[in-house]
């Protein structure tokens, strides 16, 4: 099978799949693909206006952290084993207009036993591969959040600028 498609935003792309179906005898088939898969952004995915929500965090400043963890929670004022003084705190997310295509390399192999002396009884045995590039999805607040604290010393981490650390005294 092969399928092309022309987005706006992205260009022409296509995606192929190969398989394999086969009953080597009567209780024995083999079958496999290989395929390729693409998938653009939708619209609220690029272009969706900001929307409130009130996300979980987990505390980023563990009693005991040491190396780049410490200091950067010395640099944010927060610290060691300081609770959050809310597990919630609100969260303005919305679509991000530098998304790229989600693409993926899938191949499947597999053996299905059928054995006519069993009546009704099927046994399967499969294997599958799949690589996905630019997976389009949305990180939690607390992966950003985590991300940052245990970045390079200097909150340098690229998901710093994401969020600004407030301390409720």
């Amino acid at each position: 099978q092969f399928r092309m498609s022309d987005y706006s935003n992205f260009g022409e792309e296509s995606v192929e799949r190969f398989g394999l179906n086969w009953q080597i005898i009567d209780d024995v088939r083999i079958r496999a693909t290989m395929s390729t898969a693409y998938r653009a952004p939708q619209i609220t995915d690029l272009f969706g206006g900001g929307v409130v929500s009130f996300d979980f965090f987990t505390a980023p400043c563990p009693t005991g952290a040491t190396g780049d963890l410490a200091a950067n929670c010395a640099l944010a004022g927060i610290p060691l084993g300081t609770p959050l003084a809310a597990a919630q705190s609100a969260v303005l997310s919305g679509g991000n207009p530098n998304l790229e295509p989600e693409t993926a390399d899938t191949s499947t192999i597999g053996v299905v036993f059928t054995p006519s002396f069993l009546d009704g009884f099927s046994l399967t045995l499969d294997y599958w591969d799949i690589e996905v590039e630019d997976l389009i999805s949305r990180p939690t607040s607390d992966s950003i959040v985590q991300a940052c604290f245990n970045g390079p010393a200097g909150l340098t981490a690229p998901e710093c600028a994401l969020f600004t650390p407030q301390i409720v005294a």
